[in-house]
């Protein structure tokens, strides 16, 4: 195995009121630098709609207000990313896809040509989806796709999600109590996969 997908959830780095839950956020980077000893690192990391939010009050329900917290914090995402990572002497990059870099087999091509470069040169690629100006029928939606995409198309052997979900649920454990965790998955069924993404 050699290159790795690794997905931060909003959740896991994420604090109502600075934007950013620090003392997990630098583990984090700890451990991803560690990593990097070892393996190719791709980063798909939510958390730019939160650090807007700590800066601007919108409601994150309406589509355009999460849109403009997202474009606001993204460059403070990264920020953080590259000023944490320089304790390592680690440079970081920003790669911003939506749906339709995926569908164009040119624009994921030149994608994966940079996320080669990126790495052949130990640079951190962070992915984020780019939901700040593409039209609402092509978003992902969620970062969770976005990177199950990027370990496709940019040939990862292994996708890891950290998340606040324990794990993969027979049914979505946030509305159902009596929702079971499936410790381990050989097939998912095409009824699972549209239930899950829908």
């Amino acid at each position: 195995m050699k290159r790795v997908v690794l997905k931060i959830g909003t959740s896991v780095i994420s604090d109502n009121e600075t934007g950013v839950n620090y003392e997990r956020f630098f583990n984090l980077v700890d451990f991803i630098a560690e990593l990097m000893q070892i393996y190719d690192v791709i980063l798909v990391s939510s958390g730019s709609v939160s650090l807007g939010y700590s800066k601007v009050k919108l409601d994150k329900k309406v589509t355009d207000h999460k849109r403009t917290l997202a474009s606001l914090g993204q460059p403070m995402l990264m920020q953080k990313f590259s000023d944490a990572f320089a304790k390592y002497n680690k440079t970081v990059s920003q790669i911003l896809l939506n749906e339709m870099d995926f569908d164009s087999r040119k624009s994921s091509k030149s994608s994966r040509k940079i996320i080669d470069i990126s790495l052949k040169n130990a640079i951190l690629p962070i992915i984020n989806e780019n939901d700040s100006t593409v039209q609402e029928n092509v978003l992902l939606g969620d970062n969770d796709r976005l990177s199950a995409y990027a370990t496709h198309y940019f040939a990862a052997d292994l996708l890891v999600i950290l998340s606040d979900i324990k794990g993969y649920y027979d049914k979505d454990p946030r509305i159902n109590k009596d929702a079971k965790i499936i410790k381990v998955v050989n097939h998912i069924s095409k009824k699972d996969l549209e239930q899950k993404t829908s």
